[in-house]
């Protein structure tokens, strides 16, 4: 009766029952206080009937009066009557309690389920903000790896045609499917508008247990998000160190071989103008070395002519 009169005395428990069972537990309240002040105004006339029934038989001071005793029988069965009826109705009174009393459990239940309904929610939310730091990150990753593939190709000396087939490749090699990072989180309370009857039902097991029930599930599902997420992460980080290793030994193995091949050109170029001029030289000298006979001869055949002396007569000389 006390928890009735208090439920009853206080608004703000019954409209925090979200109930459909409310109006049922209003009517039921209503109804038992109308019977218990029934109760009440029974026993008070009763109490006054015995009252009057003793002050008449003092007054006879137990004489035989025939009236007086006549009044007393009625007055004890109308009392009897009026017992049953008490008792009847203090029945109905004590099973409406319990009525009461079953629904007022059954509203604290649903108190429960609603606590346990915006925890959820809050480790929801908390779960959809993790994900969206992962799918930061995650583009940031990526926008570093096209970064340092773009270092790369920029560092590699090509031409302008392999250079862009280069950066193309690279692209191919860092493309990541953007469709799984912005998939929306597939708990079973990722809608924030779920109502307590589609609660329960998704919560196996009895209601004593549906709150763990429900924990458990949202503490499965996070761990298994968290696990698929790092697992993927991390695969990520691996491939990408391998790419960029790969990529940084192509660099430097194309560098090498075009320092490679430009000491090998400038090797032949200076080969070859030393052989230039080795042929040069080799012609300058048989130019002197014909120069030097020609000299030679000529002064040969002077001398010659100066031993011998004249050979024949000098124009305009007597001979």
């Amino acid at each position: 009766m006390k928890a009735a009169m208090e439920a009853t005395a206080n608004p703000a428990r019954q409209g925090s029952v979200a109930q459909p069972h409310a109006a049922d537990v209003e009517k039921l309240r209503q109804h038992c206080a109308v019977m218990t002040a029934a109760v009440a105004e029974l026993q008070q006339v009763l109490s006054q009937d015995t009252r009057t029934a003793e002050t008449s038989d003092g007054g006879t001071g137990g004489c035989f009066v025939p009236k007086s005793q006549n009044s007393s029988a009625n007055a004890v069965q109308a009392k009897l009557r009026s017992d049953a009826e008490v008792l009847q109705l203090e029945e109905t009174c004590q099973k409406l309690k319990d009525e009461v009393a079953s629904l007022e459990g059954q509203g604290a239940r649903a108190d429960d389920l609603e606590e346990v309904a915006a925890s959820l929610r809050r480790r929801v939310a908390e779960l959809r903000a993790e994900e969206a730091k992962a799918a930061a990150l995650r583009n940031e990753c990526r926008e570093l790896r096209f970064q340092i593939a773009e270092l790369v190709a920029s560092v590699v000396d090509d031409p302008a045609a392999e250079r862009e087939e280069l950066r193309a490749r690279l692209q191919g090699l860092f493309f990541l499917d953007p469709s799984w990072i912005d998939r929306p989180y597939a708990g079973p309370f990722s809608d924030p508008n779920l109502t307590l009857q589609e609660i329960a039902d998704k919560a196996p097991g009895p209601s004593t247990s549906k709150a763990n029930a429900l924990q458990q599930q949202i503490d499965e599902n996070a761990g298994r998000q968290k696990a698929e997420l790092r697992s993927a992460m991390e695969a990520r980080h691996r491939e990408v160190e391998q790419h960029a290793q790969s990529i940084l030994r192509h660099a430097v193995q194309s560098i090498e071989a075009r320092k490679t091949s430009q000491l090998q050109l400038i090797e032949r170029q200076r080969a070859q103008e030393e052989a230039a001029a080795r042929r040069d030289a080799a012609e300058a000298k048989k130019l002197i070395d014909l120069e030097m006979q020609r000299a030679l001869a000529a002064l040969g055949v002077s001398h010659t002519h100066q031993w011998m002396g004249p050979t024949g007569v000098t124009p305009g000389l007597p001979p």
